[in-house]
């Protein structure tokens, strides 16, 4: 068997799900090893290592993501929506959507509604409705009058307004 980076990734984020962070950062490690460009793998070693405790060793991880898609908020933003909407539970981590959303919005000066609608999402999966319901208002406001996403993004507005997260693997605004 030749096991590749992204063997290392699902067994390490089913380790996560399951509790085993020693496990889950062992295989998130041995995924880096073999890529060490991959974004994914620090985002979710950070969160594992933040779930221990170690706190500078996540942020170290955290850093190298930024360093990694600095000049691309977009690709921020792809992460931040992958943590607050996958449907596998393994994937999602509210407060890591949060930071990585937020860094995107930063780095579009808060006027890119892709990037709102991200922060919305990450809100919803942290349980923070109502500033998912601010952000998501503001990313409908931030659409073009007549834009085809209008319709999905009202649809999302409704379901946080029920206290419902977006559980998706497809963003809106990808296509």
């Amino acid at each position: 068997m030749d096991p590749k980076w992204f063997d290392y990734l699902g067994r390490g984020a089913a380790y996560k799900a399951k509790g085993d962070l020693p496990k889950a950062v062992s295989n998130f490690d041995a995924g880096i090893a073999l890529n060490p460009k991959v974004p994914a793998l620090y985002i979710y070693r950070g969160i594992a290592l933040d779930a221990q405790g170690k706190t500078n060793d996540a942020n170290a991880d955290f850093s190298k993501v930024n360093a990694l898609v600095s000049v691309k908020p977009t690709r921020l933003n792809y992460y931040a929506w992958v943590l607050a909407t996958s449907p596998v539970s393994a994937y999602r981590d509210g407060p890591a959507a949060i930071k990585y959303a937020t860094a995107a919005c930063e780095g579009t000066s808060w006027k890119s509604p892709p990037e709102l609608d991200t922060l919305a999402a990450a809100y919803a999966q942290d349980g923070k409705f109502d500033e998912a319901i601010r952000w998501q208002k503001s990313a409908i406001e931030a659409l073009p009058e007549g834009h085809r996403n209008n319709q999905v993004f009202e649809e999302r507005l409704t379901k946080y307004e029920k206290h419902e997260p977006i559980r998706e693997t497809d963003p809106a605004w990808l296509f």
